[in-house]
Protein backbone atom coordinates (compact mmCIF):
# COMPACT_ATOMS: atom_id res chain seq x y z
CA UNK A 1 0.00 0.00 0.00
CA UNK A 2 1.22 3.51 -0.95
CA UNK A 3 1.85 6.06 1.77
CA UNK A 4 0.45 9.60 1.68
CA UNK A 5 3.63 10.80 1.29
CA UNK A 6 4.11 8.86 -1.64
CA UNK A 7 1.75 9.84 -4.10
CA UNK A 8 2.74 11.08 -7.64
CA UNK A 9 1.35 14.20 -9.43
CA UNK A 10 -1.37 12.31 -11.00
CA UNK A 11 -2.46 11.14 -8.25
CA UNK A 12 -2.74 14.60 -6.47
CA UNK A 13 -3.76 16.00 -9.40
CA UNK A 14 -7.04 13.13 -9.38
CA UNK A 15 -8.03 13.84 -5.33
CA UNK A 16 -7.86 17.61 -6.89
CA UNK A 17 -10.47 16.78 -9.61
CA UNK A 18 -12.57 14.99 -6.83
CA UNK A 19 -12.68 17.72 -4.59
CA UNK A 20 -12.99 20.00 -7.49
CA UNK A 21 -16.15 17.66 -8.69
CA UNK A 22 -17.59 17.58 -5.06
CA UNK A 23 -17.30 21.51 -4.58
CA UNK A 24 -19.28 21.67 -7.63
CA UNK A 25 -21.61 19.27 -7.25
CA UNK A 26 -22.61 21.07 -3.83
CA UNK A 27 -22.00 24.76 -4.88
CA UNK A 28 -23.16 24.78 -8.69
CA UNK A 29 -27.06 24.58 -8.25
CA UNK A 30 -26.77 27.10 -5.11
CA UNK A 31 -24.76 29.23 -7.56
CA UNK A 32 -26.93 28.75 -10.66
CA UNK A 33 -30.00 29.64 -8.67
CA UNK A 34 -28.65 33.12 -7.49
CA UNK A 35 -27.76 33.80 -11.06
CA UNK A 36 -31.23 32.59 -11.75
CA UNK A 37 -33.05 35.01 -9.19
CA UNK A 38 -30.97 37.82 -10.03
CA UNK A 39 -31.56 37.85 -13.61
CA UNK A 40 -35.15 37.50 -12.82
CA UNK A 41 -35.27 40.59 -10.69
CA UNK A 42 -33.27 42.55 -12.94
CA UNK A 43 -36.02 41.82 -15.63
CA UNK A 44 -38.74 42.54 -13.20
CA UNK A 45 -37.02 45.76 -12.41
CA UNK A 46 -36.61 46.53 -16.30
CA UNK A 47 -40.27 45.49 -17.26
CA UNK A 48 -41.58 47.77 -14.36
CA UNK A 49 -39.63 50.83 -15.95
CA UNK A 50 -40.93 50.09 -19.16
CA UNK A 51 -44.00 50.01 -17.84
CA UNK A 52 -43.89 53.23 -16.19
CA UNK A 53 -42.52 54.21 -19.73
CA UNK A 54 -45.11 52.97 -21.98
CA UNK A 55 -47.87 54.26 -19.42
CA UNK A 56 -46.35 57.85 -20.04
CA UNK A 57 -46.08 57.48 -23.70
CA UNK A 58 -49.63 56.66 -24.25
CA UNK A 59 -50.96 59.14 -22.15
CA UNK A 60 -48.77 62.18 -22.91
CA UNK A 61 -51.68 64.05 -24.36
CA UNK A 62 -53.96 63.41 -21.51
CA UNK A 63 -51.97 63.91 -18.59
CA UNK A 64 -55.54 63.75 -16.08
CA UNK A 65 -55.33 59.99 -16.83
CA UNK A 66 -55.02 57.94 -14.42
CA UNK A 67 -52.39 55.60 -16.04
CA UNK A 68 -50.70 58.70 -16.44
CA UNK A 69 -50.74 60.19 -12.82
CA UNK A 70 -49.58 56.46 -11.77
CA UNK A 71 -46.39 56.34 -13.61
CA UNK A 72 -45.43 59.76 -12.43
CA UNK A 73 -46.11 58.74 -8.61
CA UNK A 74 -43.52 55.48 -9.58
CA UNK A 75 -41.11 57.28 -10.84
CA UNK A 76 -39.16 58.10 -7.51
CA UNK A 77 -38.98 53.97 -6.93
CA UNK A 78 -38.74 52.45 -10.24
CA UNK A 79 -36.14 55.03 -11.52
CA UNK A 80 -34.35 55.49 -7.95
CA UNK A 81 -30.09 56.46 -8.63
CA UNK A 82 -30.49 57.36 -11.96
CA UNK A 83 -30.18 60.98 -11.57
CA UNK A 84 -30.81 62.60 -14.87
CA UNK A 85 -34.10 61.13 -14.31
CA UNK A 86 -34.99 61.95 -10.91
CA UNK A 87 -33.69 66.07 -11.64
CA UNK A 88 -36.60 65.52 -14.48
CA UNK A 89 -38.81 64.28 -12.50
CA UNK A 90 -38.33 67.05 -10.18
CA UNK A 91 -38.44 69.76 -12.57
CA UNK A 92 -41.97 68.29 -14.02
CA UNK A 93 -43.53 67.65 -10.64
CA UNK A 94 -42.08 71.50 -9.23
CA UNK A 95 -44.24 72.85 -12.40
CA UNK A 96 -47.29 70.61 -11.55
CA UNK A 97 -47.36 71.45 -8.02
CA UNK A 98 -46.69 74.89 -8.55
CA UNK A 99 -48.81 78.01 -8.51
CA UNK A 100 -51.04 77.94 -11.74
CA UNK A 101 -51.76 81.42 -13.41
CA UNK A 102 -55.50 81.31 -13.95
CA UNK A 103 -57.65 81.01 -16.60
CA UNK A 104 -57.48 84.48 -18.18
CA UNK A 105 -53.77 85.39 -17.06
CA UNK A 106 -51.44 85.57 -20.01
CA UNK A 107 -48.65 84.08 -17.88
CA UNK A 108 -51.16 80.65 -18.30
CA UNK A 109 -50.21 79.56 -21.63
CA UNK A 110 -46.19 80.56 -20.89
CA UNK A 111 -46.57 78.01 -17.72
CA UNK A 112 -48.35 75.31 -20.06
CA UNK A 113 -45.82 75.66 -23.03
CA UNK A 114 -43.27 75.22 -19.77
CA UNK A 115 -45.25 71.81 -18.12
CA UNK A 116 -45.09 70.24 -21.84
CA UNK A 117 -41.28 70.87 -22.30
CA UNK A 118 -40.54 69.63 -18.66
CA UNK A 119 -42.90 66.13 -19.83
CA UNK A 120 -41.33 65.73 -22.29
CA UNK A 121 -38.05 66.15 -21.35
CA UNK A 122 -38.95 63.46 -18.46
CA UNK A 123 -39.96 61.03 -21.13
CA UNK A 124 -36.68 61.50 -23.05
CA UNK A 125 -34.59 61.08 -19.81
CA UNK A 126 -36.57 57.78 -19.00
CA UNK A 127 -36.17 56.55 -22.55
CA UNK A 128 -32.84 57.24 -22.82
CA UNK A 129 -32.52 54.45 -19.71
CA UNK A 130 -34.38 52.19 -21.07
CA UNK A 131 -32.10 52.28 -24.47
CA UNK A 132 -34.68 54.61 -26.67
CA UNK A 133 -33.50 57.21 -28.74
CA UNK A 134 -35.82 59.53 -29.18
CA UNK A 135 -36.47 63.34 -30.65
CA UNK A 136 -37.84 65.21 -27.71
CA UNK A 137 -39.20 67.21 -30.66
CA UNK A 138 -41.23 64.46 -32.61
CA UNK A 139 -42.09 62.96 -28.94
CA UNK A 140 -44.01 66.26 -28.69
CA UNK A 141 -45.24 66.26 -32.64
CA UNK A 142 -46.25 61.82 -33.29
CA UNK A 143 -48.55 62.41 -29.93
CA UNK A 144 -51.83 62.19 -30.42
CA UNK A 145 -54.81 63.39 -28.49
CA UNK A 146 -58.08 63.63 -30.57
CA UNK A 147 -60.28 66.80 -29.33
CA UNK A 148 -62.94 64.86 -28.85
CA UNK A 149 -62.00 63.01 -25.81
CA UNK A 150 -60.95 66.32 -24.84
CA UNK A 151 -63.92 68.06 -25.09
CA UNK A 152 -65.81 65.03 -23.36
CA UNK A 153 -63.30 64.67 -20.05
CA UNK A 154 -64.47 68.43 -19.60
CA UNK A 155 -67.86 68.71 -20.22
CA UNK A 156 -67.97 65.05 -17.66
CA UNK A 157 -65.85 66.99 -14.49
CA UNK A 158 -68.50 69.86 -15.78
CA UNK A 159 -71.61 67.92 -15.28
CA UNK A 160 -69.85 66.03 -11.91
CA UNK A 161 -69.13 69.38 -10.53
CA UNK A 162 -72.74 70.49 -10.90
CA UNK A 163 -74.16 67.51 -9.61
CA UNK A 164 -72.16 68.05 -6.94
CA UNK A 165 -73.20 71.32 -6.26
CA UNK A 166 -76.85 70.79 -6.55
CA UNK A 167 -76.18 67.49 -4.31
CA UNK A 168 -74.67 69.48 -1.89
CA UNK A 169 -77.72 72.26 -1.75
CA UNK A 170 -75.09 74.72 -2.89
CA UNK A 171 -76.85 75.02 -6.25
CA UNK A 172 -80.60 74.77 -7.07
CA UNK A 173 -81.91 72.54 -10.33
CA UNK A 174 -83.49 75.00 -12.57
CA UNK A 175 -86.96 73.49 -13.75
CA UNK A 176 -87.76 74.61 -17.36
CA UNK A 177 -91.94 75.11 -17.71
CA UNK A 178 -92.29 73.47 -21.07
CA UNK A 179 -95.66 72.38 -20.58
CA UNK A 180 -97.84 75.16 -22.77
CA UNK A 181 -100.88 75.86 -20.97
CA UNK A 182 -102.85 75.45 -24.16
CA UNK A 183 -104.33 72.28 -24.25
CA UNK A 184 -104.18 70.57 -28.06
CA UNK A 185 -106.25 67.53 -28.71
CA UNK A 186 -105.82 65.48 -25.27
CA UNK A 187 -102.36 65.85 -25.85
CA UNK A 188 -99.78 67.97 -24.41
CA UNK A 189 -97.15 69.40 -26.87
CA UNK A 190 -93.63 68.19 -26.72
CA UNK A 191 -90.74 69.94 -24.94
CA UNK A 192 -88.97 72.97 -26.93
Amino acid sequence: MAEFWDMQFKDWLSVAILVATIVAIYYGPIRAVEVSRNNEKEDGKRERKLSVFHNLMKTRKFQLSPDHVSALNLIQLEFYGEDKVQQSYKTYMGILNGAWPKGDDPALARHEEAREAALYDLIHDIGEVLDFKMDKQELKRLGYGPQGWETDETQARAVRHYLVEVLSGKRGLPIVDYVKTVHIGGKFPPPP
